[in-house]
């Protein structure tokens, strides 16, 4: 869906080395022409790039997901965030680092 927030499904098939069929919207931040097809929001534009994915079985080479979403960089972002909002409320916790838990 086009309206919804970023489909976190679409990381998890990226991370099982699968191509992901998808609109721009919705998932083109993760999905480039190396990991799947983007397609417009329409259901015509859907439809080739699902024929293209297909067309392209076998083809594919490795899949991976992008750096910026990994799981260590995506801790680090909310990390920041909560120090931040914690800071603002001029609360201040020792709180674990991503480095002590990974």
């Amino acid at each position: 869906s086009i309206w919804t927030g970023f489909p976190i499904k679409v990381l998890n098939y990226l991370a099982a080395g699968l191509p992901v069929v998808g609109c721009e919207g919705a998932v083109g931040s993760a999905v480039n022409g190396d990991s799947g097809v983007l397609a417009e929001a329409e259901p015509e534009a859907f439809a080739r790039a699902i024929s293209e994915a297909l067309e392209r079985l076998g083809q594919w080479g490795p899949i991976h997901v992008g750096e910026a979403w990994q799981i260590e960089h995506q801790v680090q972002l909310y990390e920041r965030m909560y120090r931040g909002v914690l800071s603002a409320w001029g609360s201040r916790p020792e709180i674990q680092t991503s480095a002590d838990i990974f």
